[in-house]
C-alpha cells in the first residue's frame, strides 16, 4: 500500500512539473479590454494579431494554428508549438475549416486547387481535402473537388472516419436543401 502511495505521489509531482514547464505564456500575449471585460489575444509566437486574423488551439492545447490574412482571400497558415515555440508555415491556399486527427499528429484542411477552375466564386479553383502531417511537414491530397462542387471538412472521429461536405455550386438557391451533401471517408494512414 505504501509503495502505491509513493508511486502516486511521484506521478503527481511529475505531472505538476510537466504542466509548469509547458506554459504557453511565453508565446501567447494578451491584453485586457476594460469595456468588454475580456482578454484579447494580441500575439502568437512572432506574429502580432490583426483583427481579421484567426487562430485555433489543438484539442490538447499543444499547437496553435494561426491563419494570417494578407489580402482579400490570400492567407498564410502557421502551426506554432506552444511547448517549444517552433513554427511551421503550411503552404496552402483557401479558407480554413479544419479537423484534427484522433492522434493529434495530422490536420484535415481544405486546399484550393487552381488546376480545376470554378467560376462565380472568390477563389481561382475548386477545393480539395488534404491531410497535413505535423511530424513530416507534408501535405497529401486525399479527395479532389471538381468544377461542380467543393469539399469542406467537418469532422475526424476516433475511428479515423472523416466527415466532409460536398457543396454543389450550380444548383439554384430555391433548391438549397440539395446543394450540400455530407459523406464519410475512411482515412488509411500511408505510414
Amino acid at each position: 500500500m505504501r509503495t502505491r502511495i509513493i508511486s502516486l505521489v511521484s506521478i503527481v509531482i511529475i505531472l505538476v512539473i510537466t504542466l509548469i514547464g509547458c506554459s504557453t505564456d511565453q508565446i501567447v500575449e494578451e491584453d485586457y479590454d476594460l469595456q468588454e471585460e475580456e482578454s484579447i489575444l494580441t500575439k502568437i509566437g512572432s506574429h502580432t494579431l490583426e483583427p481579421e486574423d484567426e487562430y485555433s488551439y489543438s484539442p490538447d492545447q499543444r499547437y496553435v494554428l494561426l491563419e494570417k490574412h494578407i489580402v482579400d482571400i490570400e492567407h498564410n497558415l502557421y502551426l506554432i508549438d506552444t511547448m517549444t515555440d517552433a513554427e511551421q508555415k503550411i503552404d496552402v491556399h483557401g479558407d480554413f475549416s479544419l479537423s484534427w486527427s484522433p492522434d493529434l499528429k495530422k490536420i484535415l484542411l481544405p486546399i484550393e486547387n487552381k488546376d480545376i477552375p470554378v467560376y462565380g466564386l472568390s477563389t481561382d479553383g475548386t477545393t480539395d481535402l488534404a491531410v497535413y502531417n505535423i511530424e513530416t511537414d507534408s501535405l497529401d491530397v486525399i479527395l479532389q473537388g471538381t468544377n461542380e462542387y467543393i469539399l469542406i471538412p467537418e469532422d475526424w472521429d476516433e475511428y479515423n472516419w472523416i466527415t466532409y461536405t460536398k457543396k454543389y455550386l450550380y444548383i439554384p438557391k430555391e433548391e438549397s436543401d440539395t446543394r450540400r451533401w455530407t459523406f464519410k471517408y475512411k482515412y488509411q494512414d500511408a505510414e
